[in-house]
């Protein structure tokens, strides 16, 4: 009698629930590099949001940076717009205020990628609709409604920033505040107990062959 082989499946699980410094994924947050950077990139999109905020209503967008922290913040303004630039600055915030209490840093790059995705749709949208969005999302809005028309643009973008939200925020931040809860996560693919075929079967099978 054959033993029975493992399944892809059952070898991805193995891999996947390794315990962390083995195979698997390596928890950080007791890492002091990880605090420190998470800590900081919380501070950072506070403080960005906070400015931009003060900026856009107290100062009425008009107004000369007296220090590079307050350049960073105006430039981001004339740039992207006060609505975009306030979306990147919370979803910083959030995104490192949820990795330093997860203590996993997750898919980064695709955060990233979502988040400047959003960012750059929504100062599009904004400068379509007449808002302020920036001299990057004015010159591209400029380019694409000469080519679709303003009423087809402002639908594709409207799209565009409602997808780019799901994906910026893993549809609402669901699987955190799944965890949060304390229920289990979401399983897929890996996490499914694939026993293969039976005995009876894998007989079968090789009697047919």
């Amino acid at each position: 009698m054959n033993p029975r082989r493992p399944s892809r499946l059952q070898w991805e699980g193995v891999r996947t629930s390794a315990p962390p410094g083995v195979v698997g994924p390596v928890r950080l947050g007791s890492e002091p590099w990880f605090l420190v950077l998470t800590l900081g990139l919380v501070a950072a999109g506070i403080f960005v949001a906070s400015a931009v905020v003060h900026f856009h209503v107290a100062l009425g967008g008009e107004g000369e940076p007296s220090g590079v922290l307050q350049s960073i913040v105006v430039s981001l303004y004339d740039g992207l717009g006060f609505v975009p630039t306030l979306y990147l600055s919370v979803l910083l915030a959030l995104w490192a205020g949820i990795a330093f209490v997860s203590g996993k840093l997750g898919n980064p790059l695709r955060r990233i990628f979502a988040a400047l995705l959003l960012t750059f749709c929504l100062s599009v949208l904004a400068a379509v609709v007449g808002g302020q969005g920036g001299s990057i999302g004015t010159s591209a809005a400029a380019r694409l409604c000469a080519v679709l028309g303003s009423t087809l643009t402002t639908a594709i973008l409207a799209v565009m920033c409602f997808a780019a939200l799901l994906l910026s925020t893993e549809w609402f931040f669901f699987r955190f505040f799944l965890r949060l809860s304390g229920a289990s996560s979401v399983p897929s693919l890996v996490d499914i107990d694939d026993v293969g075929l039976s005995q009876a079967e894998e007989d079968l099978l090789a009697a047919r062959s």
